[in-house]
């Protein structure tokens, strides 16, 4: 009781404060999964034959599913795949994309310099999950052992130490968000980038011309479910 009452001072409000933190976090990240939901039914609802839509809307219809621009013929062209190798495909691409160079010229695609060989992409991935253990326990270590001090710490010392904590737990949520990009790029290799640049530009069967919509259409609702 006596160590509830002490912490009154400084250490309850800052232990409060990260409460508070923690809990809008957890309600962003369930705004974020069901704004993501209806991201996915606006694109069924507006979704066509991407070779049927203008550059614009392709790139823009893209983001909405996927969160990134992804150029219009690069989309043409998986989308003239089947089944659900289409979202899988356009959904590996917009994971990597920040790590990726489009060139209009040629429309092939390839790494950045720094993860242009299988070396450097493990490295980083490593380099990044490093930082996420390491920001995320000394961060928490520091936080856990101000709100468990004496009340002989002052204010000022408090709240310097709970901005380095909280500082180094939002680094280490950075991180985290990164591994996922250099994660997927390692995984992916160097294998993706070239099956994607050999799918061939081929010409829509006028007798079909609705055929690359639907198999897009229900291979991404099929995930959606």
């Amino acid at each position: 009781m006596e160590q509830l009452l002490s912490l009154a001072g400084g250490q309850l409000k800052i232990v409060m404060g990260l409460a508070i933190v923690a809990l809008g976090a957890f309600r962003w990240l369930i705004g974020r999964r069901d704004l993501q939901f209806v991201r996915r039914r606006e694109f069924l609802q507006y979704w066509k034959n991407p070779w049927e839509l203008d550059a614009l809307s392709v790139e823009v219809l893209s983001r909405q599913l996927f969160g990134t621009y992804l150029p219009a013929a690069v989309v043409r062209r998986v989308c003239d795949r089947s089944g659900a190798e289409v979202c899988r495909t356009l959904g590996d691409l917009s994971d990597v994309w920040s790590l990726i160079e489009w060139n209009q010229e040629t429309q092939q695609i390839r790494w950045k310099s720094k993860a242009a060989s299988a070396t450097r992409r493990a490295s980083w991935n490593l380099i990044f999950w490093l930082i996420y253990f390491v920001s995320a326990f000394v961060g928490g270590l520091i936080l856990f052992l101000l709100a468990s001090t004496s009340t002989d710490v002052s204010n000022a010392t408090s709240v310097a130490y709970s901005l380095w904590g909280i500082m180094l737990v939002g680094v280490s949520g950075v991180a985290l968000w990164r591994t996922d990009t250099w994660a997927a790029a390692t995984r992916l290799g160097d294998v993706f980038l070239e099956d994607v640049n050999r799918l061939a530009l081929v010409e829509r069967d006028a007798s079909d011309p609705g055929s690359g919509s639907q198999r897009t259409a229900q291979a991404c609702g099929a995930e959606d479910q």
